[in-house]
């Protein structure tokens, strides 16, 4: 339930960057929406709005998500914060898509699809059969349902991209408020001569997609300056978003602090809060502690000790078995105390300590990078 709000409020910001844009810029009717298993839409009417500031607005919702999620993940955000971090990037990264309706994909239209109709089908067409059978593969049927809806209204757009072509030699006003009879009738005569059967009756629909027409008759290539521009900012966010996937590769710094066995028995630093488990066993063995937790790019790591009677001999005799049965790979000097020993334990490296001379002593195993294991045994400290 917790992630579930998160997510909404991360889409409320990435929409709330979008809406920004449109009030800055003179769009009229900005509103937010949210659209049951999609997400959420910034609307407003774009009436007369510059070609530049259309990309501004398209990049004003992904971009600043990308900013703070990367500098939270750079931080080694952890808990609540990097899971919003870890949203930020992954909703906004996915907007960059240069897939229609996605803000990535409004943007090629405005850059680059413009320029060349037939361009944009074939784009679209790739990409839809993409997202479609790249989510009936993975079993994200949402995904799939959005691919298999693109693919459907390819014809239509084709169809819209011929007819606004067509009209560009009109000299048709590019705000629908301006258009008088003859350009009203011309534009709803190039309208009728694909409308589906189901648009007719319908004033709201075909004002709609008239509209749209309208904007294909009317709009014109951005010039180099500003395609170079927005596009840049577009591989800002690609370049946030590689940031973003090395920074939780890297994963949480370790954020050391010291641990307390319940019995009072030792104390040890530790890079990250653990889990405390323990081990079944049988016959007159004692049992064996265990705590472990999951340290970033260090993978996981894990600390067992195992509690035993301390006799005179009992040391010599643990290392004896360890050298029995081939295990020693090398010894490090320990401060204040015997040397650990480098083992290998089920096909990877542990480090081995053993402590206590009289009553309880302790074999203590770490695993994970030599760096942790290394701080961990010298802060064992037997009480």
């Amino acid at each position: 339930m917790t992630e579930v709000a998160l997510l909404v409020a991360v889409l409320m910001i990435h929409e709330l960057g979008h809406a920004l844009g449109m009030l800055v810029f003179g769009y009229s009717d900005v509103r937010i929406f949210f659209i049951p298993l999609f997400g959420a839409a910034a609307a407003g009417r774009k009436r007369g709005v510059a070609r530049w500031k259309e990309g501004v607005v398209l990049l004003m919702g992904p971009l600043p998500g990308l900013v703070a999620g990367t500098i939270l993940l750079l931080l080694g955000a952890s808990g609540v914060v990097r899971t919003v971090a870890l949203q930020l990037v992954a909703i906004n990264a996915f907007n960059l898509l240069p897939l229609a309706p996605l803000d990535g994909g409004q943007l090629f239209q405005l850059l680059v699809f413009s320029r060349h109709r037939h361009l944009e089908i074939a784009f679209q067409t790739v990409a839809s059969l993409a997202l479609a059978i790249g989510g009936l593969y993975l079993k994200l049927w949402v995904l799939g349902a959005v691919g298999v809806f693109m693919l459907l209204m390819i014809p239509i757009r084709k169809q819209t991209l011929a007819a606004g072509s067509a009209l560009r030699t009109a000299g048709l006003p590019a705000d629908p408020a301006a258009l008088d009879d003859p350009q009203r009738r011309t534009l709803f005569t190039a309208l009728w001569t694909y409308m589906p059967v189901q648009w007719r009756g319908k004033p709201r629909a075909q004002a709609s997609h008239m509209e749209a027409l309208l904007d294909i008759a009317t709009r014109r290539p951005t010039g180099l300056v500003v395609t170079l521009g927005l596009f840049t900012g577009w591989l800002a966010g690609l370049a946030l978003t590689v940031v973003a996937v090395f920074a939780f590769v890297r994963g949480e710094p370790p954020r050391w602090q010291r641990y307390e066995d319940a019995h009072h028995q030792f104390w040890a630093e530790l890079p990250a809060a653990p889990t405390e488990g323990t081990i079944p066993t049988t016959g007159d063995k004692p049992k064996q502690q265990t705590l472990s937790a999951r340290l970033g790019r260090s993978g996981e790591y894990g600390v067992n000790w195992l509690a035993v009677e301390a006799g005179t001999d009992w040391q010599a005799r643990v290392r004896a078995a360890f050298a029995a049965n081939g295990k020693q790979l090398r010894e490090v000097p320990i401060d204040g105390g015997p040397p650990a020993q480098v083992v290998e334990i089920e096909g990877h490296e542990a480090w081995v300590m053993i402590r206590g001379e009289a009553g309880t002593g302790f074999i203590v195993i770490a695993t994970g990078p030599d760096e942790i294991c290394l701080r961990v045994l010298r802060s064992f400290v037997v009480r």
